[in-house]
């Protein structure tokens, strides 16, 4: 005995998503409504080399964690770019830095929630605010650069020159 099927008709008078908008296709909207959806890593990125792509940069966001670069900032970005493409993901997450009470991580996630609240804002203005977390690079004392992880490539966001975008960490 076959069974039969019930047949879903297309709704071919949905709307079209806003092609401005990115939506992470692999993540999904977590029930009750206001709630991040978890990002969802498909494959193990520990033994994978660091992959960084710019197409994501923020570029329309003026403030102190924009991409008008000085020379020697730019410098520096590409110094630290440079410096981690050789290594797996796995080392990078191992970076430690000593400070005067502990040691800790030089390069980690950050929870989006941790972030200052113009960032966070800032996430939804450009289609990013179902983003769990962020990646964040350090580089010196001050300067953070900050993106999404999707894989092992780190999309680029923004460049944190002066330590606003997550104030109180490290």
């Amino acid at each position: 005995m076959g069974r039969s099927r019930k047949r879903v008709p297309s709704d071919a008078t949905a709307a079209a998503p806003d092609p401005k908008k990115w939506v992470d296709p692999r993540a999904k909207k977590a029930a009750g409504g206001g709630k991040r959806a978890p990002a969802v890593q498909k494959i193990a990125i520990d033994e994978l080399r660091f992959e960084w792509d710019g197409s994501s940069v923020d570029h329309d966001y003026s403030g102190s964690w924009d991409w008008d670069l000085e020379p020697k900032e730019t410098a520096d970005l590409l110094a630290l770019l440079s410096s981690l493409r050789a290594l797996t993901w796995r080392e990078i997450k191992e970076q430690k830095f000593n400070s005067k009470h502990s040691t800790r991580q030089l390069h980690h996630s950050q929870d989006v929630s941790t972030l200052c609240k113009e960032a966070q804002d800032r996430l939804t203005d450009i289609g990013r605010g179902d983003q769990e977390a962020l990646f964040r690079l350090r580089h010196g004392n001050l300067i953070r650069v900050w993106g999404v992880l999707e894989g092992p490539v780190l999309r680029l966001l923004w460049f944190d020159r002066l330590h606003e975008v997550c104030p109180t960490e490290s």
